[in-house]
């Protein structure tokens, strides 16, 4: 014998017209006599529609991962700088900050050259570019390097002391008034140094008659160690350098090449 289904139970209805309570399986209203069509069987379980994943936001709008593995490193990366950023800008600054004829910050001990100029007076080098300059002239305490059509020219002189505004004003009045004419201040050499010492510095612009054309001039004077060192260098004027009217690398590489005594 086969089992049979029971068919689901009728749900109650509702007379449409009067909103009488219709038995099950009736064709008309008790109350008002209004035809009442049969109900459906009463579901017996329930089902909720699945909708797409696009449809959903959270869905929609997450990224791959690869791509958000790129936005988590381009967002550390932004972390790092501004961290690298802060921390440059929040060092404090012994001296003030060089802008021009600066030497290079020194690691360890300082290499010098075979061809360094040294000075048994008062013990200080003077490293140099052999393909630029030569040494012209020298004595117990200077010694001037020369180009070979008479410019650029640098002279290194050494004294007791540590006068440094005293030593660049004598600097200047010292300018040989034959060789330079119409000698005029033109302004402080920022940044000015002597062997990573930090120091001042005037710019002059002057004629010179031993190359027949315009000049510009630097004096620089630094101590250390109770030693005074000044440094006049003297160029051709520069028209790519407003500030100091010299653009020359020789000298530059001259001026932070100078190796004070003891160091």
């Amino acid at each position: 014998m086969s089992a049979t289904t029971a068919a689901p139970p009728l749900r109650p209805s509702y007379c449409g017209r009067c909103g009488a309570p219709v038995a099950a399986g009736s064709a008309f209203c008790g109350r008002c006599g209004n035809p009442v069509a049969p109900m459906a069987a009463a579901a017996t379980g329930y089902s909720y529609p699945v909708l797409p994943a696009a449809t959903v936001h959270s869905a929609a709008h997450r990224l791959p991962p690869r791509r958000m593995v790129m936005v988590a490193a381009a967002a550390l990366a932004v972390v790092v700088v501004l961290i690298t950023l802060i921390a440059v800008l929040a060092r404090p600054t012994a001296n003030p900050k060089c802008v021009y004829a600066c030497g290079p910050p020194r690691i360890g001990a300082r290499a010098i050259s075979g061809n360094a100029y040294h000075n048994p007076q008062w013990g200080y080098s003077v490293d140099f570019n052999t393909n630029a300059l030569a040494v012209a002239t020298s004595d117990t305490d200077s010694v001037t390097l020369q180009g070979g059509q008479g410019l650029p020219t640098a002279q290194v002189v050494a004294m007791s002391g540590t006068d440094v505004n005293g030593a660049l004003q004598n600097a200047v009045s010292g300018l040989n008034g034959q060789q330079y004419q119409d000698i005029q201040t033109a302004g402080s050499v920022p940044g000015a140094e002597v062997g990573e010492v930090a120091g001042v510095g005037t710019y002059l612009t002057a004629n010179s008659t031993q190359v027949n054309q315009p000049v510009a001039i630097q004096v620089i004077a630094a101590t250390s160690h109770s030693v005074t060192i000044v440094v006049t260098l003297v160029d051709a004027q520069s028209q790519n350098n407003k500030v100091t009217g010299i653009s020359n690398w020789d000298l530059d590489y001259v001026l932070s090449e100078v190796v004070w005594p003891g160091s």
